[in-house]
């Protein structure tokens, strides 16, 4: 017999983990996939390997379901650090083809919207709310025949809302806002992390801008082949695959916001986890001055993209509030040249010292805007969700996470308490990435913990 009908929105690593939980429980699941397969965001960076291992990112429910259908042999080692794609190949895929999921995954159909029937968003008291099914409008795009849609009710007693944050992309431009020319000229796939294989152009250019072309305004200029903007563990990565593929010494241009650190990205304390302590330690090596193909620029934020000469793009940066002398002084720009322009070949290390009151102009041939993502509560407007007025995420885990002191994820101890992930919408639970709303330090490992506490405890 059934114990209810749980509705799943997302079939990514924590919508699939979620899926199989769920279905070993007793209860009918429905799993709903915008993309065209499972994990569609995951294959959108599939060429990126994870610094969490295997053994952190499978589920012990998920690993022993493949396990009993006799292909444990097939699994990678729990050290084993995969790509996205790898991860898809060896895991994901096997686990969604599972019978113990069936036919419970509907791809191309994405969550129009949640609501309950007879029940309005202001109505509050939660035995009303709690009365009422959910209806969940889903549209379904037809495989075969292109341009058809279908629209059709699913109904549900429990929503889950594993459906990430990627894809809705934070904005590069000051304060958080689209600056001029942002929304024209930057396309998602800047957003993504570099990959040199799908972009070879842009490392082995050598000396190809015309640097005799004065700047229109008269401001100093800069130029660089790649431009990175972004202090997390993506921006890192694109740094060291730029670094990797680079044949000319003034490849990329990393910008920061904050320039009151040592460092564009904070050093964990003996870090768990050995592949994010590499990717810390290289590249911060490299933007203060281990490679002469990387430059890094503190304490600078986007103010406009124009479009530049032969096709490049033209960024205007300003300096910050969180810009200090002391972490950007180290290395100063050489004077320019007769058309008011800077190679980054003379440059040493970190620069901004130079620019202290002045925007300045940077010309690039590629944009890599790694800024991070937001969630999308579009779907659940007519469901009671209290969220953070700072990360957008739900309340109760959000003001958790903000309370925690450290960077490391894994020492979060907030994550032990299943209550923060109720909310005031009785039934519907917001697991995974987007449950840490603009908070980025999420972990596969951290949305298995989220699944248990919810079946074991909350439903």
């Amino acid at each position: 017999m059934s114990r209810g009908r749980v509705a799943i929105i997302g079939a990514g690593p924590i919508g699939l983990e979620t899926a199989a939980y769920a279905r070993i429980e007793g209860y009918d699941v429905t799993v709903l996939e915008q993309g065209d397969a499972i994990a569609a965001h995951v294959r959108e960076w599939g060429g990126v390997r994870l610094f969490s291992p295997f053994g952190m990112n499978a589920s012990p429910w998920g690993r022993r379901l493949l396990e009993q259908a006799g292909q444990g042999r097939r699994l990678p080692p729990a050290d084993a650090l995969l790509t996205g794609d790898e991860f898809i190949e060896a895991y994901l895929e096997p686990l969604a083809q599972h019978p113990v999921l069936g036919d419970v995954i509907h791809l191309r159909s994405r969550v129009v919207g949640v609501g309950r029937p007879g029940v309005l968003k202001t109505e509050l008291s939660a035995r009303a709310r709690r009365s009422q099914p959910f209806r969940i409008l889903v549209e379904t795009r037809d495989e075969n025949q292109r341009g058809s849609v279908r629209e059709w009710d699913l109904w549900a007693d429990i929503v889950v809302d594993c459906s990430g944050t990627y894809g809705q992309t934070n904005w590069v431009g000051a304060g958080g806002m689209p600056c001029p020319g942002e929304r024209e000229l930057v396309s998602p796939a800047d957003h993504r992390i570099y990959d040199p294989d799908e972009d070879p152009r842009s490392v082995q250019r050598a000396g190809e801008a015309d640097r005799s072309v004065a700047d229109p305004d008269g401001a100093r200029c800069l130029d660089a082949w790649i431009v990175i903007v972004g202090a997390g563990y993506s921006a890192a990565t694109s740094v060291l695959n730029v670094a990797a593929a680079a044949e000319s010494e003034n490849a990329v241009l990393w910008i920061t916001r904050r320039g009151d650190r040592g460092t564009p990205i904070p050093v964990i304390a003996d870090d768990p986890l050995p592949e994010r302590r590499r990717i810390t330690e290289r590249a911060n090596a490299l933007a203060t001055g281990g490679r002469p193909c990387v430059r890094w620029l503190p304490g600078f934020e986007v103010v406009r993209i124009a479009q530049g000469r032969t096709r490049r793009l033209r960024l205007t940066v300003r300096r910050t509030s969180f810009a200090s002398a002391g972490s950007a002084g180290r290395g100063e720009l050489s004077a320019s040249d007769e058309s008011g322009r800077t190679d980054l070949r003379s440059c040493g290390g970190v620069f901004a010292a130079d620019f202290q009151n002045n925007d300045v102009a940077i010309e690039c041939d590629r944009l890599v805007a790694n800024v991070g993502y937001r969630p999308d509560w579009e779907p659940l407007r007519e469901l009671q969700v209290h969220q953070c007025y700072a990360t957008e995420g739900p309340i109760k885990l959000a003001a958790a996470l903000l309370g925690e002191t450290g960077a490391d994820c894994l020492a979060t101890t907030s994550l032990d308490d299943p209550s923060l992930l109720r909310n005031p919408e009785p039934g519907l639970f917001v697991l995974g990435a987007k449950s840490f709303g603009r908070n980025s330090n999420f972990l596969l490992a951290t949305g298995h913990r989220q699944i248990r506490q919810v079946f074991d405890n909350l439903v």
